[in-house]
């Protein structure tokens, strides 16, 4: 249901970056290669980024209870705040900047500078995505 719709969103934003840090560098060994796949593919990965937000955002609504009720440090307490605020600060919003980063190379055919900007990227949602996964064996949800 619900949940599995946000645990996917995750997989998706971290499959999505990977994907374009990977075409990226084809951009490196094929030179010719047209840049308007990596345009389109970056589009996704900053929509994925913005559902994968908002799903947390309102399973954090949705599911105050059950997060409240979890034996462990209240989610909405400082600890669970600085975990919380780390997933979606390092794992989504930096990522989502540097998206823009990258249609703004894309934009000058700087596909070399737009594969490292997504390198990073996908570090940073890597980074997102295992603290999700510890957020969620923590409280019960997939945030």
């Amino acid at each position: 249901g619900f949940l599995t719709s946000t645990a996917l969103t995750t997989g998706a934003v971290a499959g999505a970056v990977g994907l374009a840090m990977v075409l990226g560098h084809w951009y490196l060994t094929v030179p010719k290669l047209d840049v308007r796949h990596l345009v389109r593919l970056n589009k996704v990965c900053m929509g994925c980024m913005v559902v994968s937000f908002l799903m947390v955002a309102v399973t954090c609504l949705i599911y105050q209870e059950e997060i409240s009720a979890a034996d462990a440090r209240p989610l909405f307490g400082p600890w669970g705040w600085f975990f919380l605020g780390t997933r979606l600060v390092v794992g989504l919003l930096l990522p989502l900047v540097f998206a823009w980063m990258v249609d703004g190379s894309l934009k000058l055919g700087n596909t070399r500078s737009a594969t490292g900007i997504l390198y990073a990227s996908t570090v940073l949602v890597l980074i997102g995505a295992a603290i999700s996964l510890s957020l969620q064996e923590t409280y019960g949800v997939p945030l």
